[in-house]
């Protein structure tokens, strides 16, 4: 069972890998590229807003500023070490939900690891997400393979210094700490020693260059909370998104699963405490998959009636083959574009480059664009970092965006121009209808908008 345990593993790493050695078009990860050329660059981590004519000097907590180095200096290697370090992350949280699925017989921990990873990866893309799903795979891993809890205090450094989903640590340990007390019905042992090394992980997080300020940082969101929810993956779910579909379908074959095993409270409740939290925000489903991985693998290990023989050769084959099948995506990727930019205004954005045109208004998303072009030598309107602008910022991005009557007046207000747009959208004709505006540039999907 040991050797094919390897198989089993090796295969999701392969299986991750395919999805993650693919170029790479999150306006996020855009934003965090450009961010870590500057920490490459300068030698420090930003404490105050560069990108911006809206916030400029606005103080700015880089929350992500571990992951954002790492793209950094795999940028600085060549354009395809970005992509291959992603396949590998990728690789990685694929292959920690396969070891966390483990059941006694090869099918059974297959079964465990498929549906896992088939709920969750849905919500798989190349940002710093990638680390924070890692870190908690490896948290449920250390936990339920018994390892010494100082193992998660460089865990836990990474997570924190990566990605400000690390409470969700925290939430997981304590509902299954709840759950092992409500089984034992005593004090949650082994739930505590775990708890204690995250504590400890969390106190030598505070170890970095901004301070203990990213342990505080998540309260941003409840702070926002009416602004994150305007983002879509800060909303509930749309299971008629494909991709949310995808993860419903596998979310609930492996709750069926579970349903039908009489698992112990501490699998059942951090599934629930996810499944909630899934249901509420669509960035919480792939945190779900993660979760489910051990409680199926347990809800599989039901008593075996028979025993199933496997030929000795395919442990070694599987192993092989992946590792091949692995090999073959970098080479692939390596003849592939790094970035997939067909859905931003390139050729817009050259045009006012060349023109000389600044203070220009556009969409958060445009806006990690121009930021990751140009770096800090030429200012954006707005981004995707919504922890950081001050309100008034948000509220007027929202209205140019929601097309509304008094476009004209945030325009005047920011002093702007000029505006690149989707023609897809209201605002461009709003402003036309407005009068003193006239389009200077147009092509299928893009406009540019001048002052006349």
């Amino acid at each position: 069972m040991r050797r094919f345990s390897y198989a089993i593993v090796a295969v999701a790493a392969a299986a991750g890998a395919r999805l993650g050695l693919r170029p790479i078009s999150d306006n996020s990860e855009l934003l965090h590229l450009r961010t870590g050329i500057q920490i490459v660059k300068t030698g420090h981590v930003p404490h105050h807003d560069s990108y911006s004519f809206t916030a400029p000097g606005h103080p700015w907590v880089v929350q992500s500023w571990f992951a954002s180095l790492l793209y950094g200096l795999a940028n600085e290697i060549g354009h395809h070490a970005l992509i291959i370090e992603q396949g590998i992350l990728f690789a990685g949280v694929a292959a920690v939900v396969a070891l966390a699925a483990r059941a006694p017989t090869t099918w059974r921990w297959g079964l465990a690891a498929f549906l896992a990873i088939s709920a969750s990866a849905p919500g798989w893309s190349a940002r710093p997400l990638m680390l924070g799903l890692l870190c908690l795979g490896l948290l449920i891993v250390a936990t339920e393979r018994g390892w010494h809890p100082l193992w998660l205090v460089p865990i836990v450094w990474v997570w924190v210094n990566s990605h400000g989903s690390f409470p969700l640590g925290a939430a997981w340990i304590g509902a299954r700490g709840l759950g092992e007390l409500i089984d034992v019905r005593g004090w949650p042992r082994q739930t505590l020693r775990v708890a204690s090394g995250f504590v400890i992980g969390l106190a030598v997080a505070a170890i970095n260059p901004i301070g203990p300020r990213l342990l505080t940082f998540p309260l941003v969101a409840l702070h926002r909370k009416a602004i994150f929810q305007t983002i879509v993956e800060w909303r509930s779910p749309n299971f008629q998104d494909t991709n949310s579909f995808i993860a419903l379908v596998f979310i609930a074959l492996s709750l069926v699963i579970l349903l039908r095993a009489a698992l112990p409270w501490r699998h059942l409740l951090p599934v629930a405490l996810f499944l909630v939290a899934g249901l509420v925000a669509e960035r919480n489903l792939g945190p779900l998959g993660i979760v489910l991985a051990a409680p199926l693998g347990a809800a599989l290990s039901f008593p075996v009636t028979g025993k199933r023989t496997l030929p000795s050769w395919l442990a070694p084959v599987s192993v092989v083959g992946a590792a091949a099948f692995s090999a073959l995506l970098v080479v692939l990727a390596i003849g592939r574009s790094t970035l997939d930019l067909r859905s931003y205004p390139v050729a817009a954005a050259a045009e006012l480059q060349a023109t000389g045109r600044d203070r220009v208004a556009t969409t958060d998303v445009v806006g990690c664009y121009l930021a990751w072009r140009n770096g800090p030598a030429r200012k954006v309107f707005i981004d995707d970092r919504y922890d950081m602008y001050p309100r008034q910022v948000i509220t007027d991005a929202a209205i140019l965006s929601g097309g509304r009557g008094d476009s004209g007046y945030v325009l005047d207000q920011w002093h702007i121009d000029t505006v690149l747009w989707s023609t897809a959208q209201a605002l461009p004709q709003e402003l036309i209808s407005l009068g003193g505006w006239k389009i200077t540039w147009s092509d299928t999907k893009w406009d540019i908008l001048e002052r006349t």
